[in-house]
C-alpha cells in the first residue's frame, strides 16, 4: 500500500498491527477490514487476510502517548490450546457481540521478545511501552461495531500478567481443559501438535524463568512419546498457574470456562463469556450464531464435526496411550 501517515496507521483500525520486530526495531501494519479480520480462523500467518501491502514504521513512532489511541476496556480470551477457544470466539463474533481477533502474530512476537529478555536476564526499556501500545491498537473499535476482543495464542500466555495488570475495566475469559483431556487432545492431533506442545512447554518455562523444568520433565525417561506427555503436562501446569493468578486479580469481569462446557453446552458457555466480557447481544442473535456453527469444525469450517466422532478418536487415543498417560499423570502429581 502507499505509505500512510502515522496518524492514519494508528487511528484507522483497518490498518492492522501485524508484526513487531524487536531486533530491527520496527512494527508492521497491513491493510484489511473488520469482516476479514473477525472471520479469520487465525491471524498468525497461516491464512491470508490482508487487502493491501504492508507498511513498517520504527518502534519509536509506535510508542506514542496513550491519548493518541482511543481508550477502550481490555477484553481478552485466554486458552490452553485445543480446548474450544476458536469455537467460542466464532460464536461471539457470529452473534454480533464483538469483533474477535484470533491469535494476532504481534502478541507472539512480543512473547518471544519477553522470553529472550528472561533468558538473557536483561531488560529492554522499549518493551513495556510497545506492549501497551500494541494492546491499545489491537483493541481499537470499528465505527458502528461492537467492542474488539483479542484471543491471544497460548504462546502469548507468558504475557498474561502484563496484558491484564494495571488496566481499569479489564475483562477476561479463561478457557481450561482437564489434564487427561489435554493429553488426549495433544496426541489426537498427531506429530504437529506433539511438536508444538513441546515447544510451548519450553517457551513458557523460559519466559517464567523456570529453566530447570524442561530438564526435569525428561529426566529418567527415554521414550520420546513419554517425554512429550510430560511436556504437555508441564505446559498445562504452567498455564494453570498463570490462569489462577489472573483469576485472583481484581478484574472488572472474569469467567473460567471449561472445554467440556463448550463441547456439551455451547449456549451456556457463550452466555458466560458474553457476561464476563460485558457484551450486548440479543437472544435471537445467540440462537442464530449457535445454529450457524452447529456440526462445523471450528478450525476448518468446511469440515464436519460431531461429538461422537471426537469421542471415537479419543477412545482410540486412549487405547494406544492410556498407560503412557497414567505414567505422565503420576509424574505430574509428584512435582
Amino acid at each position: 500500500m502507499p505509505d500512510r501517515s502515522l496518524a492514519t496507521l494508528l487511528g484507522d483500525p483497518d490498518y492492522y498491527l501485524d508484526r513487531i520486530d524487536s531486533v530491527e526495531g520496527r512494527a508492521t501494519f497491513v491493510h484489511s477490514d473488520r469482516n476479514r479480520l473477525g472471520s479469520a480462523v487465525f491471524l498468525d500467518g497461516r491464512a491470508p487476510f490482508a487487502t493491501g501491502d504492508s507498511q513498517s514504521i520504527e518502534l519509536g513512532n509506535l510508542i506514542i502517548p496513550s491519548r493518541t489511541v482511543e481508550p477502550d476496556p481490555r477484553r481478552f480470551i485466554f486458552h490452553m490450546s485445543f480446548c474450544g477457544s476458536t469455537q467460542l470466539s466464532h460464536l461471539i463474533h457470529g452473534c454480533g457481540a464483538a469483533v474477535v481477533l484470533k491469535e494476532p502474530h504481534a502478541l507472539v512476537d512480543l512473547a518471544d521478545w519477553h522470553r529472550t529478555m528472561c533468558e538473557r536476564n536483561c531488560e529492554d526499556l522499549r518493551f513495556d511501552p510497545t506492549l501497551d501500545c500494541a494492546i491499545a491498537l489491537l483493541m481499537r473499535r470499528w465505527p458502528g461495531a461492537g467492542p474488539t476482543v483479542v484471543k491471544p495464542s497460548n504462546w502469548a500466555n507468558s504475557l498474561l500478567p502484563d496484558l491484564t495488570c494495571g488496566a481499569t475495566g479489564t475483562r477476561i475469559v479463561l478457557i481450561t481443559i482437564g489434564r487427561r483431556a489435554f493429553l488426549r487432545a495433544v496426541f489426537r492431533g498427531g506429530r504437529e501438535r506433539l511438536a508444538f506442545t513441546s515447544r510451548v512447554a519450553a517457551h513458557l518455562a523460559g519466559a517464567g524463568r523456570r529453566f530447570a523444568a524442561v530438564d526435569e520433565a525428561v529426566s529418567g525417561v527415554s521414550d520420546p512419546f513419554d517425554q512429550v506427555a510430560r511436556f504437555a503436562l508441564l505446559a498445562h501446569s504452567l498455564q494453570e498457574q498463570l490462569f489462577a493468578q489472573a483469576a485472583s486479580e481484581a478484574l472488572a469481569g472474569v469467567a473460567l470456562i471449561e472445554y467440556e462446557l463448550i463441547l456439551n453446552d455451547p449456549r451456556e458457555a457463550l452466555c458466560r463469556a458474553i457476561a464476563a466480557l460485558n457484551l450486548e447481544v440479543a437472544d435471537d442473535a445467540v440462537a442464530t450464531a449457535l445454529s450457524g456453527r452447529a456440526a462445523r469444525n471450528s478450525k476448518s469450517p468446511g469440515r464436519p464435526f460431531t461429538i461422537a466422532g471426537q469421542q471415537e478418536e479419543d477412545r482410540l487415543v486412549e487405547h494406544y496411550h492410556a498407560e503412557r498417560f497414567d505414567r505422565a499423570l503420576a509424574w505430574a502429581e509428584r512435582q
